[in-house]
């Protein structure tokens, strides 16, 4: 399980840097702090299936889930 939430992670990351996006740009699409999207991205906490949905739909990233 591990695995797949660090290919999620990096997908995330890398979608964000290939859209020359922050994760403050993705906290204020989430409607978090910023500190929340940092914890969430440096796998501290995990995001809700709510969240990665907003974030799918916001990167153009399909989660197969």
């Amino acid at each position: 399980m591990e695995f797949v939430k660090e290919l999620i992670l990096n997908r995330i990351n890398g979608k964000l840097r290939e859209k020359k996006l922050t994760q403050k740009d993705l906290a204020k699409v989430l409607g978090v702090r910023d500190q929340t999207v940092s914890n969430k991205i440096g796998g501290k906490t995990e995001f809700t299936l709510s969240e990665l949905l907003q974030i799918g739909e916001y990167l153009d990233i399909k989660f197969h889930i």
